[in-house]
């Protein structure tokens, strides 16, 4: 996948779907050096990159690709499409409505909004993947 996964990328969706948050998968990352690197910074960096990806899919998705179920390559290339896009998006339509327009503060609420509608677009992507739902009146073929 050039870059879209790291060594540990498989054992950190274990964890989360097992319940921890991304800072915690990335703290046993780190710990375990499931990362395979050799200088503190570059496992800590790397911990952080590979949950940072990982944290943009839902539960299902996870789960996906914590199973290595075929086609998790494509989940994980959504994983970051998704992290670049709900930054662009943070940027056009959160970032510039709250400080531009409004004249007002950016809020982690209004970042984790942003964060949240994104998500659940690649859920249903994923569910129509596997056929288990019509999108735009299509089934997946």
């Amino acid at each position: 996948m050039g870059g879209a996964t790291n060594a540990g990328t498989f054992e950190a969706a274990e964890l989360m779907v097992a319940g921890m948050n991304a800072r915690e998968a990335s703290g046993v990352l780190f710990e375990q050096n499931l990362v395979v690197a050799d200088s503190e910074s570059t496992r800590r960096r790397l911990a952080t990159a590979t949950t940072k990806h990982l944290s943009f899919l839902e539960d299902d998705a996870l789960r996906f690709v914590a199973n290595r179920e075929y086609g998790w390559e494509l989940v994980m290339w959504l994983a970051l499409v998704t992290e670049s896009y709900v930054f662009a998006a943070c940027a056009r339509e959160v970032a510039w409505l709250r400080l531009v327009v409004d004249e007002a503060a950016l809020t982690s609420s209004d970042i984790g909004a942003a964060t949240s509608e994104v998500k659940k677009g690649i859920a249903t992507d994923l569910k129509w993947a596997r056929g288990e739902i019509k999108k735009n009146n299509v089934w997946w073929s």
